[in-house]
Parts: C-alpha cells; sequence; structure tokens
C-alpha cells in the first residue's frame, strides 16, 4: 500500500493524474522549492491522465501546504541524489500521512446513510408500500385472507382503505400533503380509479374507458395515471380543465405515475 500511494505524482491540471512514476521530485514553484507529492487511491486511479474530482484533491493541496519544508536543490543532493530527487524520509513522511487523512476519510464515507424501516400490516401476507408525503404519510396495498386493500401508514398507526364494501380489489398509490389519496378499485364493473379526499371517496373513469388507474397526485389536486379504451392503453392528466390524454409518439402503452407541484409528469411507455 505504501509503494501504491507513494507512486503517485502531484495532481495536474483540473485534477488528472498526468502520469505514473516510483520518486518523487524536487520542483521549483516560484522562489520556493518543494517535493512533487501526490495522493490517490488504489482504485481511484488504473491509468495516466484519468480526470480526477474528488474531495481528496482538496486534502492533497492541504498536507501540501502544511508539510512542504521548501528543500533546496542541493539539499536533495546532499541527500546522496545527484538528480535532485527528494529524500526518501520526506516521501515516506508525506505517504504515512497522506494514509491516515485517507483512512480516515474511507472510514467516514463507507458508512451507510441510510435507514431501512420494515412496514408490516399487521395480519398480513403481503404489505407493499407505493407513496408517501412530506409529512411522512405512507399509502400502499396489502394482502390478506379477505382480498386486497388499500392502506394508510400515519403517525404510526394503519387505516384500512376500502372504497366500497364488496370491492374485491383496492390499492392506493399516490398522496399529497393534504392527506387526499389516489389509488384504483376493482368491482363487478371493471377497474376504476379513486380520490379518497377528507373521508369522501370519488370514482375516476375517463370518459369511454374499460379500466382507469389513478397512480399520483400533487397538492394542486391534479391527478395523473393510466386508462384504456377503444383507441389505445395511455395516459391522462386530471385537472380542474377536464382530463388529457397523454401518449408517447410510437408507444403502445403510456402510464403516468407521478406529477409534482409544476405540474412535471413521469411515467412509462412501451
Amino acid at each position: 500500500m505504501l509503494s501504491a500511494f507513494a507512486g503517485c505524482t502531484s495532481l495536474g491540471p483540473r485534477g488528472t493524474v498526468p502520469e505514473f512514476t516510483t520518486q518523487s521530485r524536487c520542483e521549483r514553484d516560484g522562489n520556493f522549492w518543494h517535493a512533487n507529492l501526490g495522493i490517490c487511491g488504489v482504485s481511484d486511479f488504473k491509468s495516466a491522465g484519468r480526470e480526477y474530482q474528488h474531495p481528496w484533491l482538496r486534502i492533497h493541496r492541504l498536507i501540501r501546504s502544511i508539510l512542504e519544508v521548501h528543500p533546496r536543490p542541493e539539499t536533495c543532493r546532499a541527500a546522496g541524489r545527484a538528480d535532485g530527487s527528494a529524500p526518501t524520509g520526506y516521501r515516506f513522511t508525506v505517504v504515512v500521512i497522506s494514509m491516515v487523512v485517507m483512512l480516515g476519510l474511507a472510514a467516514t464515507s463507507t458508512g451507510n446513510p441510510l435507514t431501512f424501516e420494515d412496514l408490516d400490516v399487521p395480519n398480513a401476507g403481503t404489505t407493499v408500500a407505493n407513496g408517501i408525503n412530506d409529512k411522512g404519510q405512507i399509502v400502499g396495498l396489502f394482502r390478506g385472507a379477505s382480498g386486497t386493500h388499500g392502506f394508510l401508514l400515519s403517525k404510526g398507526q394503519f387505516a384500512t382503505i376500502d372504497v366500497i364494501p364488496g370491492a374485491s380489489d383496492t390499492e392506493a398509490y399516490g398522496l399529497n400533503d393534504k392527506g387526499d389519496v389516489v389509488g384504483k378499485f376493482l368491482d363487478s364493473s371493471g377497474e376504476h380509479g379513486f380520490l379518497l379526499a377528507q373521508g369522501t371517496f370519488t370514482s375516476i373513469d375517463i370518459p369511454g374507458a374499460s379500466l382507469t388507474d389513478a397512480f399520483g397526485i400533487n397538492n394542486r389536486g391534479q391527478i395523473v395515471g393510466h386508462f384504456r379504451d377503444t383507441i389505445s392503453n395511455d395516459a391522462f392528466l386530471l385537472s380542474a380543465a377536464g382530463f388529457t390524454r397523454i401518449t408517447v409518439p410510437g408507444a403502445l402503452l403510456t402510464a403516468a405515475f407521478g406529477i409534482n407541484d409544476h405540474g412535471d409528469i413521469v411515467g412509462d411507455d412501451h
């Protein structure tokens, strides 16, 4: 590891590694002389000239500014190197300190910043979380002995979402910061979208569609999803102006899954 760290020259323009060398050299910088020592990781520099944009570049410059003792050329020659290369002891010191700094960076950067938490509706066979708002409320679906149901998880408490009694399938997919929930449900007449707002369910059916699914809603109340009619399988936007068909040119199926408060929509096509 020592040779790997010591075998890097100083970082070049824009943080590139110009070449590899086996020793450090004394170079003139204005009125001062300093050892041309670089810091790099074994896995980060595999070939000459690789672009390097990393916080270690700033560490490299900091260490050089602290450790430069400005050896004169005669100092290098006095150490037994007629070509003016840096004394071995100086290079070894910087390499060791470089290792300490880099190992410290590795220790702080390899920690997992993510925290995972399992979500399981009590007594459910399967639980799927589909959406979350800025308040941390989560919606999704779960499957149990009585079928598939939607759920809302708020402040640690699960609440079941069933659009109508007798619906064999209710699934919640999205919610906004007001707590309005959208999803789909299945009954004897087919598959429909729904909006649950302030405790009231509203069915969402695109005119002429045999299937409607609502997947996303923003804080302005705009809803996006997917529907199927005699023309195609397309996405839709439901706003105060009414329904708008969304079709990706050439796609056999277009579905919209999310919309932000600016009206930007994301989805999928096949």
